[in-house]
């Protein structure tokens, strides 16, 4: 089925409509080969491992910042994984509401698993795309993220 256009344009032309079927797609792909090695993890949760990896003790606040997840949706995927030993929370000892993040030596143990099965994902969806391409789409995306913030935080 052929999309309708408006003003000229199809929905499936659009950079909205590519960028997040991309997004999806990616996410599906890395879920898959973890599920295919054995790891019942979603990219989701590992976007909060690699953070973790990289800071533990974090606060949850500053993790949803990290993992560009709203809170009600970090507070699901860290549920999840405290359920199933990969991490456990600590209340703040600056805020009493907050709480701190930290992983479990389940939650350590399984990095050299996932890393490299990332990496794999990762380049696999380069193929045939060269160095310079590639960084030309990296520094588009990060132009339009700041457009987007300028965009989302200004009072029109």
């Amino acid at each position: 089925m052929e999309d309708k256009t408006y003003s000229g344009i199809s929905i499936s032309a659009t950079l909205g409509y590519n960028m997040i079927n991309t997004s999806w797609q990616m996410k599906e792909a890395l879920r898959k080969a973890f599920t295919a090695n054995g790891y019942d993890i979603t990219s989701d949760q590992f976007a909060v491992l690699l953070r973790l990896w990289d800071e533990e003790g974090i606060s949850q606040l500053e993790l949803c910042q990290r993992t560009c997840k709203n809170k009600s949706n970090l507070t699901r995927i860290l549920d999840s994984m405290e359920k199933r030993d990969l991490l456990y929370r600590k209340p703040s000892k600056q805020d009493r509401r907050s709480f701190n993040v930290f992983l479990t030596d389940g939650g350590k143990t399984i990095k050299d698993k996932l890393i490299p099965i990332a990496v794999n994902i990762q380049n696999s969806l380069f193929t045939g795309i060269t160095e310079n391409e590639s960084k030309l789409l990296e520094g588009i995306l990060i132009k339009i993220n700041k457009n987007l913030d300028i965009t989302n935080n200004s009072t029109l």
